[in-house]
C-alpha cells in the first residue's frame, strides 16, 4: 500500500471492538482493536513482534458476526518498556478465491462494518 492510500483510507474506531490473535509462532492472545479500514487494522500486542510477519486475526465487533481474517504485520511503535507491549498495524491478505487470500465473504463483511460505523 502506497502512503498516499494509507491516508485515504478512512479509519474507524468502534467502541468495545476487539480482536482474537494467531502469531506465525502459535502465540494467541486478545487486544483491542485501535482502528479499523477496509484492508487494515491496528491492534495492540503484549509481545514484541516484527514488521513482515504473518497474523491471524478474529475481529469481534459488538453486535456483528466474528470475521476471521489473514493478515500480514507492517509497521510495530513500541509503548514504552518490554513488558509494555506495542501498536503494530495489519494489512489484511487480499482477497479472492484462493486459500491464502481472504474470502470475498469477509471483504463484503468488512466493507458492511466500515459503512455501519461511518
Amino acid at each position: 500500500m502506497h502512503d498516499d492510500e494509507r491516508r485515504i483510507a478512512k479509519r474507524i474506531v468502534i467502541s468495545g471492538a476487539k480482536v482474537n490473535y494467531k502469531l506465525e509462532n502459535g502465540e494467541t492472545g486478545s487486544s483491542r482493536l485501535e482502528n479499523l479500514t477496509r484492508n487494515s487494522a491496528c491492534i495492540q500486542l503484549k509481545q514484541r513482534v516484527l514488521p513482515g510477519r504473518s497474523i491471524e486475526l478474529d475481529l469481534i465487533i459488538p453486535k456483528k458476526p466474528v470475521i476471521s481474517v489473514k493478515a500480514k504485520i507492517v509497521w510495530v511503535l513500541p509503548r514504552g518498556g518490554y513488558e509494555e507491549g506495542s501498536n503494530i498495524g495489519i494489512q489484511f491478505r487480499p482477497f479472492g478465491k484462493e486459500e491464502k487470500f481472504n474470502s470475498p465473504e469477509t471483504e463484503g463483511l468488512l466493507l458492511k462494518i466500515i459503512e455501519d460505523y461511518q
